[in-house]
């Protein structure tokens, strides 16, 4: 009790505390400011007291009103688990990118990237004909290093080292042998090789951090005094971050296990057209236009980095085997004029074949907003989400289902 009246006094000389709001195993929502992250993700938040959230039963945390940002609209690196590393290239170091990251003022501040988990490095995103939101970064193979330049142009070959008097990249054609430099303010994007890459290994809990700027960033042993973060990426290097720079931390590991993360037991689509022969395949941690999760919250536009992307009519199901508690959501059309505002659907959630829905959604447009949906599946064997034809046949009927998450609670 002492230590609880202490925390929540030294909270009260600490106005500009970050206020965050906690999601655990159950369901339950405990908001307050920041005061302590422990390494064993044990969260304490102070509201009127200082509540102990336990690690074992954390899903994630999240800035108050914040919403999720758009990835990166500046220089960043894109790593081969997905994560997007805010901040500038700055030179070659034997098999290794240095990169000063975009969320410190220190210009001695610099961290030391694996070419091996590094799949393209984002120069000027605003150079011809380069789309960062392409699936081609991060799903395509790609044999040889790949120089893109800010005129349109792009070159293979296969990057040797960084001539920092030049500063420029020197690469090796593997046909004709002949070496050329590219200098880097001629370059849009370096797009490595996937020959060699790998993605991290993780056997333990992590976290996922989304960052003010669209930063995504995978990190482990990660601590707070409640002024910034302290972490571990999973390439190895040690992070400082202020708090009000992280807007989101969710567990990745932990109780939650996301639908984007399994196999379906089956997958149905039916065209409203069936002449037509359009087919809307099922889209993993992309909307079914292949773009990022985009939906219109109460907070804002929001891009979420987990989730499903559908189109009506379809039904898509999942084996649980009763191992899961919850499952919890949000649904709603993709937040783009050409690819979801004018949709209308109806959805349902089935579990061994029984609605859970208490009044399945009639009608779900983009003007109405997403919804959130969170249902119990204790002994469930299969969970069943539908999307079927609103009002406007199938015209823009792109639905996200975004952080689709089956929850265990802890032991």
């Amino acid at each position: 009790m002492l230590a609880a009246a202490w925390l929540a006094s030294l909270v009260m000389l600490q106005p500009a505390l970050q206020e965050y709001e906690a999601e655990l195993a159950d369901g339950t929502q405990v908001s307050g400011s920041l005061v302590a992250l422990k390494a064993d993700r044990t969260v304490t938040l102070a509201h009127d007291r200082a509540v102990d959230v336990p690690g074992s039963a954390l899903v994630r945390l999240r800035q108050r009103g914040v919403p999720l940002p758009a990835w990166p609209s500046g220089p960043h690196l894109l790593l081969t688990n997905g994560d997007r590393l805010p901040g500038r290239f700055v030179r070659l170091d034997n098999r290794f990118a240095i990169v000063r990251p975009a969320w410190t003022n220190d210009p001695t501040e610099e961290l030391r990237v694996p070419l091996s988990v590094l799949s393209v490095v984002w120069l000027d995103l605003a150079a011809h004909s380069l789309d960062p939101h392409s699936l081609e970064w991060g799903e395509g193979k790609r044999p040889r290093d790949v120089f893109f330049f800010r005129n349109g142009d792009r070159h293979q070959g296969t990057l040797i080292d960084y001539d920092p008097k030049a500063h420029s990249l020197r690469a090796k054609d593997p046909d004709t042998g002949r070496v050329a430099a590219y200098e880097l303010t001629r370059l849009g994007a370096l797009a490595l090789s996937t020959e060699l890459s790998r993605k991290p290994r993780v056997t333990d809990p992590y976290w996922q951090l989304v960052l003010a700027g669209g930063g995504r960033l995978s990190v482990t042993e990660l601590h707070s005094d409640g002024k910034e973060f302290v972490g571990k990426t999973l390439f190895g290097s040690t992070v400082k971050l202020p708090l009000h720079a992280v807007v989101e931390l969710a567990v990745r590991g932990g109780p939650a296990v996301y639908l984007s993360e399994l196999k379906p037991s089956a997958y149905e689509y039916t065209p409203y057209q069936p002449a037509a022969g359009l087919s809307w395949p099922l889209s993993i941690n992309r909307s079914v236009s292949g773009r990022p999760l985009m939906l219109q919250t109460a907070r804002g536009r929001e891009v979420f980095d987990r989730g499903l992307g559908t189109h009506s009519q379809c039904r898509v199901s999942y084996r649980l085997d009763g191992q899961y508690r919850r499952f919890a959501a949000l649904v709603g059309l993709h937040d783009e004029a050409q690819a979801g505002q004018r949709g209308s659907v109806q959805i349902d959630i089935l579990c061994d074949g029984q609605s859970r829905l208490a009044e399945p959604l009639r009608e779900l447009t983009h003007a109405d907003g997403p919804r959130a949906v969170d249902i119990d599946v204790t002994k469930v064997n299969q969970l069943t989400l539908i999307v079927n034809f609103g009002r406007g046949a199938d015209v823009q009927d792109h639905v996200d289902w975004v952080d689709a998450r089956l929850i265990r609670l802890p032991q």
